[in-house]
């Protein structure tokens, strides 16, 4: 494997939000983006994730990221020639507590202001729309029916794909292992645990990011130019 010896924008992680980053930059046309991965495409806490997608969070940049990533996921089979999967089938929070509801009363209105389909609806409703659900204890419930969930590890793939389509290039099976920011003098970097194969520094503006790869001893780092 041959890193590129610079780059504009160097992206750590190439999960959801690292290859998602890559894609929108490359579409805004910049060309010279390089993504590290230490293992493979999605295979961090991308890999973790439930794929839940809502807007009922309780602050407005939470619920305004949320809106605008819904509008992508709308027409994401479009954008990327994938399907991911994407469901609009509803979330559903139980409440059985007052001092609870008035919480999720003062989140609706913030959630509403802001254009979200969200509503407090009675016990019974809940159960019409989860038949098998135990409401005696409830007193209410929110249910959000523009809410759903998609696959993480298409969404990513599909970010992935049309990111190196427009450019941007993907190296997996990096480790970065330190960032070396330089203010007129040299740092090196903490030696790395673990086994290493060779280390390798690149700049990136005023920043150098020094990246290593799994196979030999570790005795053998200082000895790298």
């Amino acid at each position: 494997m041959t890193l590129p010896r610079s780059a504009d924008v160097v992206i750590i992680g190439g999960g959801v939000v690292g290859c998602s980053l890559a894609y929108h930059l490359a579409l805004r046309g910049l060309r010279d983006v390089l993504v590290v991965e230490r293992d493979a495409v999605g295979s961090g806490t991308t890999s973790k994730a439930a794929g839940g997608i809502r807007a009922q969070f309780s602050t407005e940049t939470e619920i305004r990221f949320s809106l605008e990533s819904i509008a992508v996921f709308e027409r994401f089979v479009e954008e990327f020639g994938l399907d991911p999967g994407y469901r609009k089938i509803g979330y559903l929070f139980l409440i059985s507590d007052r001092d609870d509801l008035a919480g999720f009363q003062e989140r609706m209105a913030l959630q509403r202001r802001l254009g979200v389909d969200v509503r407090l609806i009675s016990p019974e409703d809940a159960r019409a729309l989860v038949p098998a659900l135990h409401v005696d204890d409830l007193i209410g419930a929110v249910w959000g029916p523009q809410d759903g969930m998609a696959g993480p590890a298409e969404v990513t793939a599909g970010y992935a794909r049309r990111a190196r389509e427009l450019g941007a290039r993907i190296e997996e099976g990096v480790d970065v292992t330190a960032v070396v920011v330089e203010h007129g003098r040299d740092e090196q970097p903490a030696a790395a645990i673990g086994t290493l194969v060779r280390r390798d520094t690149r700049r990136f503006g005023d920043t150098h990011v020094s990246t290593f790869t799994a196979g030999a001893a570790e005795e053998d780092v200082d000895a790298v130019p």
